[in-house]
């Protein structure tokens, strides 16, 4: 076997190969004497079934497997002696394969080579924090809003009421809507333009309709600016009425003494929050001074595949919130730009982690792993079983052994860092 190698790019080389006839003619009798083993030909024992029977039945798929082996050979060869460290599956550029000789192209990505900064001992700040009064009142009256009632009233709607109706949508573009029994909030800032203010002085039993431009700051950017006509027929028309803020609220929202009680158990949620939050930018300086610290060449590759995952899961959670699935996949090209940013930062601590879980020789044991099966299986109130069972699965397994061994390190570092409390 020949072959050469070219730098493409940092981490990024190319490799051209040659391979002989003779390891072409081996690798393709090999094969062909385990598909003999795995098949019964009519008229033949099984494994004493002609070459050319063989042949003639399975060419397109034997040629395929023979061209998977002769790859992996050659690949695995080159990466022995040439002491590379392959990070994903080369990607195939050409290939030419006849009986006599297989010729391919392929780019590879390496790990790339990290110089580790000091990473005990990193200095991060914890910055102080209040609970101010106004946010302890702003959180009592979302509790008044959660025990809100609607009020139906014998008068023209207003702005902060509330309508129950049927109505029709046509929205440039896009086939008719139905919708029954809908609640309509009218307010200032509707996203559809000025579709509340159209509804201005209904009362029971009135029909509307109208045309509106849809505002620019929609959440969905395929709509913003189209126009939309609607019918509406209104079926009643309410007004939110919210408890008075008492002993009583107290009692109603969770069986607290009174409203001091409640007060003081609101100031006490707070302030595990923005613990919460002090901690997060604690991480957050620890591990941009890991990124700032540890300058080196990441694959493009790496970071194509990440930004692509971050996408995936964005546009899936898109849908999950109601966005038709056309819709949402309109954004790729925008969450693509969006995302490329985070996933540099994300592959960039992932070689980083790796880098000093072999330095520090840490490892994820069978217990840890049984540990986070287990606590998986309480979440998703289901049975550990079911969980071994879903991490049959290879490439689900090895993404859940990085994640707790990416947790490990980090707290490794964490427990390591200098935390100056301001």
């Amino acid at each position: 076997m020949e072959y050469s190698i070219k730098d493409t790019h940092p981490c990024e080389k190319e490799i051209t190969v040659n391979i002989e006839k003779e390891l072409i003619e081996a690798v393709t009798e090999e094969s062909y004497d385990e598909l003999a083993k795995d098949v019964n030909i009519p008229g033949y024992r099984r494994g004493k079934a002609p070459r050319e029977v063989l042949e003639r039945q399975y060419h397109e798929k034997m040629k395929e497997e023979i061209t998977r082996k002769l790859l992996s050979i050659a690949l695995k060869k080159i990466s022995e002696a040439e002491r590379l460290e392959m990070i994903s599956y080369p990607r195939i550029t050409s290939l030419d394969f006849t009986p006599d000789r297989l010729n391919f192209k392929a780019d590879i990505e390496l790990n790339p080579e990290i110089r580790l900064a000091n990473y005990k001992g990193i200095k991060a700040k914890r910055l102080p924090f209040e609970i101010k009064e106004e946010e302890v009142t702003e959180m009592l009256e979302k509790i008044r809003e959660t025990f809100a009632s609607f009020v139906p009233v014998a008068r023209e709607a207003a702005m902060d009421d509330y309508l129950i109706a049927d109505y029709e949508a046509e929205i440039e573009g896009k086939p008719k809507e139905e919708h029954k029994d809908e609640w309509i909030f009218l307010h200032e800032h509707s996203s559809l333009g000025d579709f509340s203010k159209n509804l201005l002085g209904v009362t029971s039993g009135a029909e509307r309709n109208f045309e509106v431009v849809i505002a620019l700051d929609h959440p969905n950017p395929q709509m913003r600016g189209k126009k939309a006509r609607f019918s509406v027929r209104i079926k009643d028309v309410k007004q939110k009425s919210l408890p008075e803020l008492n002993d009583e609220l107290a009692k109603m929202a969770g069986d607290y003494a009174d409203l001091a009680a409640l007060r003081e158990a609101v100031r006490t949620d707070l302030g595990r929050k923005k613990e919460g939050e002090q901690e997060a930018q604690v991480e957050r300086e620890i591990l941009n001074s890991l990124i700032e610290s540890t300058r080196f060449e990441v694959p493009r590759g790496a970071i194509e595949r990440q930004t692509e995952k971050l996408v995936h899961d964005a546009i899936e959670r898109m849908i999950q919130r109601g966005y038709p699935k056309e819709e949402a996949e309109k954004q790729h090209e925008a969450l693509h730009k969006e995302c490329r940013g985070e996933a540099e930062h994300q592959v960039r601590l992932g070689f980083i982690f790796n880098r000093i879980a072999d330095q520090e020789k840490l490892q994820v044991t069978t217990q840890e792993m049984r540990e986070r099966m287990e606590r998986i299986a309480a979440q998703n109130h289901t049975t550990i079983e079911k969980i071994e069972e879903h991490f049959q699965d290879e490439q689900r397994l090895e993404a859940l052994i990085d994640r707790i061994l990416n947790e490990k390190v980090f707290q490794f570092v964490k427990q390591s860092a200098e935390i100056e409390s301001l």
